[in-house]
């Protein structure tokens, strides 16, 4: 059985909506649609991932530093820490 521990912190990898529209938009690219279509992700999931309401794929992450890849990492990307729920709570 594994170990589990409680108020441990999980760590995640999202995107800076605010720096991607600025990367977006220097691009020449006009709306999220076309951005998703470019770097070969469903507009669904980009707009969720910008919104925060799903975690990003390592794939997800891959192609969009792929797509600008003269973009610093810390341009990119946020790094968000969140307690993980005790046992019991729901996620």
């Amino acid at each position: 059985m594994p170990a589990t521990s409680t108020g441990a912190r999980a760590h995640h990898l999202t995107v800076d909506p605010v720096r991607l529209d600025q990367l977006r938009d220097a691009h020449g690219i006009p709306t999220d649609t076309e951005f998703a279509r470019r770097i070969g992700v469903d507009d669904s999931t980009l707009r969720r991932v910008r919104k925060g309401e799903t975690v990003a794929s390592n794939e997800f992450l891959a192609k969009l530093a792929a797509a600008f890849p003269h973009a610093s990492f810390d341009s990119l990307f946020v790094l968000v820490t969140s307690e993980d729920p005790k046992p019991g709570e729901a996620a």
